[in-house]
Order: C-alpha cells, then structure tokens, then sequence
C-alpha cells in the first residue's frame, strides 16, 4: 500500500547520496563552484573578482615575483597573479553572455544606443531561437 491510500499501489523512491568528494573545486583558489562562469565552473568569489576586473578596467601589480600562491585564504593578498591565474586556468570574456555584454556596453543614458542595443538583444533572442530548432 502506497501513502496515499491505494492497495495494490506501490512508490518506488529514488535514493540520491550525496558525496563530499565528488564536488567540484574552482580551478582559481580551491574553493566549491558555484557555476558556470565565464567559459568554466568557478566559485562565486572569482566569478565576482573577474568580473569586476574586466568591466573596470583593472590594471594591477604583483609587488613580489608574480608566483604569488593562490588558494581560497590568500586569494585576496594579489590580485595580478589572481587575475593572470583566471586567465591562465581558461576563464574568458567570452564567457559573458551576450546580454551581459550588450548592457555593460549602454553606459550613458542616450535613448538612440538604448533602442539599438535592444534591436541587437532581439536579434540575438531571435537567432537563439532559430539556433534551437
């Protein structure tokens, strides 16, 4: 008898363990992902500092020998060889989506860009589509 009542009807549960061991490791600093993020499975922390980098046009220095040791306690302590090993492990500004990429581009309040932008964000939806099928 299944909980709902029924004689003769039987559930079967699937049983889902889950293993510590196999999570993923972000390739960066050793901390668990988070997804997905620009070309490869990061965790949230690296996702937030590529980010960041990338749309501000960050410039650093590494004040040692840029071999900084880069792992999830002193990811912080130099972002030149932090950012040089998110290049290096293969994140990419390809990675963005094209979205993403489109809105940073809309950084003044003209309404001519605004209208193009999402005449391109149309087209892209619309290829997507056509893409899918």
């Amino acid at each position: 008898m299944c909980a709902c009542g029924n004689p003769g009807v039987t559930l079967k549960v699937m049983e889902y363990t889950y293993d510590d061991d196999l999570e993923e490791l972000c390739p960066v600093c050793g901390d668990k992902v988070s997804g997905y993020h620009y070309g490869l499975l990061t965790c949230e922390s690296c996702k937030g500092f590529f980010k960041r980098t990338v749309q501000n046009s960050k410039r650093y220095t590494c004040a040692e020998n840029q071999e900084c040791k880069i792992d999830k306690t002193q990811r912080k302590r130099c972002p030149f060889c932090r950012f040089q090993k998110c290049l290096n492990v293969g994140m990419r500004l390809e990675g963005m989506s094209i979205f993403t990429a489109l809105s940073n581009n809309n950084n003044n309040n003209n309404n001519k860009l605004k209208k193009k932008n999402k005449k391109r964000k149309l087209f892209f939806l619309f290829l997507l589509f056509i893409i899918s099928y």
